[in-house]
């Protein structure tokens, strides 16, 4: 299914280092990605202070898998989380097993750049740590 979706041979799929299925990785970011998928795999995506040069979405999608996001805690940013019988971790506490919610920064300005997020969570645990990078 994922490769009709993305339009790639399964081959292909796995050497891309925005996708992780069946193993462990540590994905870096890279700014003309949208998207990062983990499928029965464990991944961890740490985002630096600097903001995007425009507030493209980033989907982060997670299928049997355990997805860790680490993010500046001075960053601007928002969330839309949708969960399926899994969990969505998100600062203060919102961890939905199914349903759909919004999230944004505590200091989040929409006059300013920020990062806009899609968590999706099929029977898995994607979690957002905000981390103080100096």
């Amino acid at each position: 299914g994922l490769s009709i979706y993305l339009n790639k041979d399964v081959e292909d799929l796995i050497k891309l280092d925005n996708i992780a299925i069946f193993g462990e990785k540590n994905f870096e970011f890279d700014e003309s990605q949208s998207y990062y998928i983990t499928i029965f795999g464990n991944t961890t995506l740490a985002l630096g202070k600097e903001n995007s040069k425009n507030n493209k979405k980033i989907n982060i999608i997670n299928i049997f898998g355990n997805t860790r996001i680490k993010v500046d805690s001075n960053s601007n940013y928002r969330i839309d989380s949708i969960s399926i019988l899994g969990s969505n971790n998100i600062p203060q506490n919102n961890k939905p097993k199914f349903g759909k919610f919004k999230f944004e920064s505590e200091n989040f300005d929409r006059s300013k750049q920020y990062r806009e997020f899609l968590f999706l969570s099929i029977f898995g645990n994607l979690s957002l740590e905000q981390i103080d990078i100096t």
